[in-house]
């Protein structure tokens, strides 16, 4: 391959890498949390799982939280989703979506808050409505 090849090839490489938002260089776990923020303060039971990882059940007392980390994948397709049951009703919604959340706005820190109505962020204030 001549030499002007190899270095466009390179270089689109990098590019690539750094269009993604993170590097495979870079040592960068996103940190997800989620509150019990119900409202009647009701016992929050709560199981989130990737494709690959069970992550397994835990129960929330009332502004309790649960955390967990990990390496988001490169192209963004990293995905955590979240069940959580009180009062006999279950709900799900995605904890972490690498195409919505992107490293949590720069942070690396993810800051959920459960609630009837749906999850809130903590940073943008924003709620979702669930998904079931």
């Amino acid at each position: 391959m001549n030499p002007w090849a190899i270095r466009w090839v390179w270089l689109l490489s990098v590019t690539l890498v750094l269009a993604a938002g993170r590097s495979v260089f870079w040592d960068t776990n996103v940190e997800v949390i989620i509150y019990n923020d119900l409202e009647d303060k009701k016992d929050l039971t709560i199981h989130c799982k990737s494709k690959d990882d069970d992550l397994g059940v835990r129960v929330l007392s009332y502004k309790e939280y649960y955390d967990f980390q990990f390496k988001p994948h490169l192209f963004g397709r990293t995905l955590f989703f979240c069940r959580v049951t009180w009062n006999g009703k279950s709900h799900w919604f995605d904890v972490y979506r690498g195409d919505r959340d992107n490293g949590c706005y720069e942070s690396d820190i993810c800051v959920w808050n459960v609630r009837q109505n749906g999850p809130c962020t903590e940073i943008l204030d924003v709620c979702y409505p669930w998904d079931t």
